[in-house]
């Protein structure tokens, strides 16, 4: 491991892998998202102690917008490499770096539609002003009742209005810190404003490794295979776990031939999970079962990367064949 800079490319095949068999060329106004988050779970009670991480900081987000021509794996590549930084780069305030054991590459698999990330931030931007007009109407209000208020007593004037002048510096200061910090929110819009090409399954589960190894791939792809079409979903083994990532237009021809929601497959695999655990651990443990539908979060642990340390694999790839 590098000793001065972050290292996040764990296997180019990998990522060329994805990149041709899940990710799609970007129609005119669109773009991708690509998030390096640091997690608290993955650091010492120390380590929490010292970044102040509520559950999760995004370090750092880029987008990926439609080029001229095509899109190529190389644009994406220059991307993430764009990722492996001098390690001073990303740091608490007081100068330490993040440990590269807590920190992944998200990807958003679903397209942004940058009009609307434009339509947003402007929003935001109006709102701000509005605020800075808002606090200087109230600051020449109070300056001007103070002044007809004690006329007669210059000290009591002086010290008032010394006062004002200091809160009113005071909330100009934050409102145009927002302002400031607006480029990074507009980044930030793109992982949350999707056009839906995929939904994202996210399942946690405790042991995960153990599970692994015990079958629990197996019966997940069993039960995928059952439920979609071959070449329909993607299943990414990370840290904890898999993103199972389907095509929405199949989910939708799932849920109307069950006639039911996404909640009956997610239901299927917990059943799987909740089996296995059952059989050789406690079921204490089932507590500790997540499963989330990632519509407009922060997206999935980019195939390729180093997540903690670990590489982010495609576990069906033979059935792109």
């Amino acid at each position: 491991m590098n000793e001065t800079h972050y290292s996040f490319v764990g296997d180019e095949n990998e990522l060329k892998w994805f990149f041709e068999h899940c990710i799609n060329d970007l129609n005119v106004g669109e773009s991708y998202s690509f998030s390096l988050v640091a997690r608290k779970k993955k650091l010492t009670e120390e380590e929490r102690k010292e970044f102040s991480i509520s559950t999760k900081a995004i370090l750092s987000t880029e987008i990926l917008k439609k080029p001229k021509g095509k899109l190529t794996f190389n644009h994406l590549l220059k991307l993430i490499y764009g990722f492996n930084k001098d390690k001073r780069c990303f740091t608490n305030d007081k100068g330490i770096s993040y440990p590269q054991k807590c920190l992944v590459i998200f990807f958003s698999p679903n397209p942004a539609n940058v009009l609307n990330c434009v339509i947003k931030l402007e929003e935001d931007i109006n709102k701000i002003k509005r605020e800075i007009f808002k606090n200087n109407q109230l600051f020449f209000d109070k300056i001007i009742k103070n002044n007809l208020k004690n006329s007669i007593n210059n000290n009591i004037l002086e010290n008032k209005n010394v006062n004002l002048i200091e809160e009113n510096e005071k909330s100009l200061n934050e409102q145009f810190y927002k302002l400031g910090i607006l480029d990074k929110k507009f980044k930030n819009y793109h992982a949350n404003i999707t056009n839906k090409i995929y939904t994202d399954f996210d399942f946690d589960f405790p042991n995960a490794d153990e599970l692994k190894e015990k079958g629990i791939y197996e019966e997940i792809y069993n039960l995928c295979i059952e439920s979609f079409e071959k070449k329909s979903f993607f299943i990414i083994d990370t840290n904890g776990g898999y993103h199972v990532l389907v095509k929405s237009k199949k989910l939708t021809e799932y849920c109307q031939k069950n006639k039911c929601g996404t909640d009956y497959f997610i239901e299927k695999v917990k059943i799987i999970i909740e089996n296995l655990i059952n059989n050789f651990y406690s079921k204490e443990l089932l507590k500790n079962i997540e499963i989330t539908i990632d519509d407009y979060g922060i997206g999935i642990p980019l195939p390729g990367t180093l997540q903690y340390l670990r590489l982010v694999n495609v576990k069906n790839k033979e059935d792109f064949k």
